[in-house]
This record gives C-alpha cells, sequence and structure tokens, in this order.
C-alpha cells in the first residue's frame, strides 16, 4: 500500500465536490439533506461522517438521504424519485431541506430547482454538488455556504453587533478547539459571536448573519465568500484565524481597529498568556522533532517558525517521533496545545 494513500495521510480538508457542500449543509442540525444521485454517493459521505464524528467524539449524526437514481431515472429523468424523496424527508419534520446534486444529475441535466419550485410547505435550498468539470471540495464548500447566505430575508438595516464565524471546517477533529480559542479572543474585546455559519446550528440562525459587525473566516481561502457577504450585507471581514503567538496579538490589534475598539487591555493580557506559555515549556528548549506524521500545513506554519525562535525547537530528519496530522492549532492555547503534546512524545520516547 502506497503511504500517500493511508488514512493517517488523508487531507480532510479534500475530496470531491459533493463532499464539500455536505460539510457545510450537515452543520444545520435541523436540516435534511438529500443527494441526488445513485445510492452509492450518499453511502460513500455517510460513511465518512460517521468515522469523523466518532473521532471528533461528536455523537450527532446527520440525516442524509439519497434519491437512489436507478438506469432507468438517469435514462428517463431522477425528478419524479426527488419528488419522492422530499416527501419522505417532510417525516423528520426539518426546518429546511437541503438538494446536493451529484455529477450524474449534471451530465442528465434534471431540473432540480423547477422540480423544488413545485413543492410548498417547508424551505427547500438545491445547491450543485457535481464536480465532473473540474470543481473539488473546496468549490463544494463555497459554493454551499454562499447558497446558505442567500436563505435568509429578514434583513432589514438593523443595528449590527457581534461577529459572524464563517467557514469553520467541520470535518476537523479539532475543530471545536479552535473556535474555543476564537471565541476567548474575541471576549478579551469585549465581542460575542452572533453566529457560526456553519456548524452545529439551528436553520433560524441563519437570519443572523446580516446582523453582525464583522465576520471573521476561518482561513484566506475563503475570502470570495468574504467579499460576497460584504458586497450584500456591508459587513467587513477579517481573513482568518490566527496561528502562533504573533498572529493572535495581530488578529487582536486589527479586529480592534476594524471596529474602532481600544485593543490595549486585550493585548495586555494576552501577552501575560504568552509569556506564562514559554515559561510552563522553557524545559522543551533545543529539542528536535520529526518532520515524519506532521500534516503539511504545521510544517510550513508561522507557529513552527515561532517555536524555533522561542525555544530552539527544530523540525528534523532525525529527532523524538511525534505525531502530529491536524492542521495548526489556532492561538496563544494552540501554542501550548502543540507543545504540550510535544512534551508527552518527548515523554513516550525516554
Amino acid at each position: 500500500m502506497l503511504s500517500k494513500n493511508l488514512h493517517k495521510n488523508t487531507d480532510r480538508c479534500s475530496g470531491c465536490t459533493l463532499t464539500g457542500a455536505l460539510s457545510v449543509t450537515t452543520g444545520v442540525t435541523d436540516a435534511v439533506t438529500i443527494v441526488h444521485g445513485p445510492a452509492g454517493c450518499a453511502h460513500h459521505n455517510l460513511s465518512l461522517f460517521l468515522s469523523i464524528s466518532k473521532t471528533a467524539k461528536n455523537s450527532r449524526n446527520p440525516v442524509i438521504l439519497s434519491t437512489r437514481l436507478k438506469e432507468t431515472d438517469i435514462i428517463f429523468g431522477g425528478e419524479n424519485a426527488l419528488k419522492e424523496t422530499i416527501s419522505h424527508a417532510l417525516i423528520y419534520k426539518p426546518s429546511i431541506i437541503f438538494i446536493l446534486s451529484t455529477c450524474i444529475v449534471g451530465i442528465t441535466g434534471d431540473d432540480v430547482e423547477g422540480t423544488c419550485a413545485q413543492l410548498k410547505g417547508v424551505k427547500i435550498v438545491p445547491i450543485p454538488g457535481e464536480g465532473f468539470l473540474g470543481g473539488g471540495f473546496r468549490e463544494g464548500f463555497i459554493s454551499a455556504l454562499t447558497k446558505l447566505s442567500d436563505v435568509q430575508n429578514s434583513f432589514q438595516g438593523k443595528i449590527k453587533s457581534g461577529v459572524n464565524i464563517i467557514g469553520e471546517r467541520n470535518l476537523e477533529s479539532s475543530a471545536e478547539f479552535q473556535y474555543i480559542e476564537v471565541e476567548r479572543l474575541l471576549n478579551s474585546l469585549n465581542l460575542t459571536v452572533r453566529t457560526r455559519f456553519i456548524r452545529n446550528i439551528k436553520a433560524a440562525s441563519i437570519d443572523l448573519i446580516p446582523d453582525a459587525s464583522l465576520n471573521v473566516l476561518r482561513d484566506p481561502s475563503l475570502v470570495k465568500i468574504g467579499e460576497y457577504l460584504k458586497q450584500r450585507y456591508g459587513t467587513p471581514y477579517y481573513s482568518s484565524f490566527p496561528e502562533g503567538f504573533a498572529e493572535t496579538k495581530r488578529f487582536i490589534s486589527e479586529i480592534a481597529g476594524i471596529l474602532d475598539m481600544d485593543p490595549t487591555d486585550a493585548l495586555n493580557y494576552e501577552t501575560l498568556i504568552q509569556e506564562a506559555i514559554k515559561k510552563e515549556f522553557f524545559d522543551l528548549k533545543g529539542l528536535r522533532i520529526s518532520r515524519k506524521n506532521l500534516h503539511l500545513e504545521l510544517l510550513t506554519s508561522n507557529l513552527m517558525d515561532e517555536l524555533y525562535a522561542d525555544l530552539n525547537i527544530q523540525v528534523t530528519e532525525e529527532g523524538i517521533p511525534f505525531r502530529f496530522v491536524d492542521t495548526p492549532p489556532v492561538g496563544s492555547n494552540g501554542v501550548r496545545y502543540i507543545l504540550t503534546k510535544i512534551r508527552k512524545s518527548q515523554i513516550a520516547g525516554l
């Protein structure tokens, strides 16, 4: 077996367009997602979500249904199969139903939007999920976020307050840890999170999107959705969660600047936290860790540069075995987390 195909080397933010869209729609807890296509497309993704839920210790399993298209549906059209599956989805009493089109539907040309428009009684949102023309996970992810941002219709120029978190990586095992740290940093500026778009929220929370003072994007690849929301609702955005000490302070300072706030107290407090972390892990100074089993994003991150500058921790071909296959952790407590993992690896290697 080639090592690049091993499960531990699989990037949770890669794959087909359908998977990317599903990672968004399944974040709405009172929704049903219908995969319009052959049963295998839904089965593959449902298996993936169940596996990741166990890794992330998330007991919630999303409702994913399939239209289970057969040969006759592909030849004569799958609109009737879609209508039947939507009728079945109503048994779950969803607040919203998402219809994700698969590659085969994109090829056969089913009129998904027209079919959905004929049905009344529940909000139905069609989302293109076919990637046969070159789309991948990221395209499906952004497409779903864009479609869902148009679902609400309550924006009337209200007074804006709070912060939206945009585009969390729902398939990351550390997603909740990353959010808690960002929320802590926002709270240090007396800012609250208005809605998480989209992670573990009710469909009604989507209506809150236009009312925030700021959108914070998970990473720079989401600038497209940040610009879309800015143009649509006039909401400015910050382009990424922070990684490492310096970026964390920059995050606080620049968000305060966007919202015309004084960051002095928050920055002073963060400095105390960072100095305490350096002191706590001073015993690791000069340590060498192996580059094997390290996620590429971690290897190339500013965080690793800072660990070298502050504690002379170096990544080399030969060093203590250190298995870390997730993306770089966020904020000052993310640095503490990675140092704790390094220390455990050091102790295990003694």
